[in-house]
């Protein structure tokens, strides 16, 4: 497990990783707004795709979740634009 500013680097289920991006949605809309920031980001999806992500699997694993907080910063320090 990696640490990065205090965030672990680990296996998460979509929606839990969602829930630590936007805690005050409920885990489905979490979840959703996640892969919408996924599929909205350049390059993402693709690069989740090279390591076995499949938009139907519940599960990030570690090198996706390093991915994720790369492109879109960790959950901690993460803002939305208006």
């Amino acid at each position: 497990m990696e640490n990065t500013d205090r965030f672990i680097i680990k296996s998460y289920e979509r929606w839990r990783l969602g829930k630590l991006y936007f805690p005050n949605n409920t885990p489905d809309r979490a979840q959703r707004r996640l892969m919408e920031c996924i599929r909205r980001y350049p390059g993402l999806s693709e690069s989740l795709m090279e390591t076995g992500f499949d938009f139907r699997k519940r599960i990030f694993i570690p090198v996706q979740v390093s991915l994720i907080v790369k492109a879109l910063g960790t959950p901690l320090s993460y803002t939305e634009e208006p």
